[in-house]
C-alpha cells in the first residue's frame, strides 16, 4: 500500500498533472553547491490519530574520509578522499490528535528527482503523547550529480511522510526555489 501511494504522489509531482498551489510561503535556496528552504505546514487526520507536519529545513552538504582511500592504478598508487554526499531533512511533528502517536523512520522516504535515496541516518523511533512536539532529523544518500544539481533548474527532492492511511509529500523545485504539498 505505501509503495503504491508513493509510486501515485510521485507521478502526480513528476507527471504531466499540474502542481497544486503552495500551502504557504517558503524560502529559496541558498547559493552554491549546497543549499537550505524550509517549508510549509500540513496535517493529517484518521479518526482521534492527527499529526501536523512543518518542514523546518532541507539541505544538502557532504563529508570526506579523514585519512583518504589508497588508490590504485596502472601506473602506481595515489591517497584519495571518499566522498559522501547527504540530503538533510528535518521535519517538526506535532501530535494534535487524542491518542499516543507513534513516528519512526518507515513513515519516511525521499527521492531526488525519480529516484529514491537511501537512508543514512535518521532519529529514532519516538512516541507523542496529545500536544507533544518533536523534530525528526532525516538523513539520505545522495550521488555527487545530485549534490551538484541542487541549485540547477529541473531537479525535485521530495519527501513522503505516510501516516496512517493518508499521505503527503514536501516537494522542493530547483526551478522555483519553493516547496509545495502535494496530498
Amino acid at each position: 500500500m505505501k509503495r503504491k501511494i508513493c509510486s501515485l504522489l510521485i507521478m502526480a509531482v513528476l507527471g504531466g498533472r499540474p502542481a497544486p498551489p503552495p500551502a504557504a510561503a517558503a524560502l529559496t535556496a541558498c547559493g552554491g553547491s549546497g543549499g537550505s528552504v524550509s517549508g510549509p505546514n500540513n496535517s493529517y487526520s484518521t479518526k482521534n490519530d492527527e499529526i501536523s507536519t512543518k518542514l523546518s529545513n532541507m539541505y544538502t552538504d557532504y563529508t570526506k574520509t579523514g585519512s583518504g582511500d589508497r588508490v590504485i592504478t596502472g601506473s602506481g598508487s595515489y591517497w584519495d578522499y571518499t566522498y559522501y554526499y547527504k540530503l538533510h531533512i528535518d521535519v517538526v511533528i506535532k501530535n494534535t490528535g487524542n491518542v499516543t502517536a507513534n513516528i519512526d523512520n518507515s513513515l519516511f522516504s525521499a527521492y531526488w528527482d525519480d529516484s529514491e535515496l537511501s537512508r543514512y541516518s535518521g532519529s529514532g523511533a519516538v512516541k507523542l503523547a496529545p500536544g507533544e512536539q518533536t523534530t525528526v532529523n532525516l538523513v539520505y544518500s545522495m550521488s555527487k550529480s545530485q549534490y551538484e544539481s541542487w541549485n540547477v533548474p529541473g531537479h525535485n527532492a521530495i519527501l513522503i511522510i505516510q501516516y496512517g492511511d493518508d499521505a503527503l509529500a514536501y516537494v522542493y523545485s530547483t526551478e522555483t526555489g519553493e516547496i509545495t504539498v502535494v496530498r
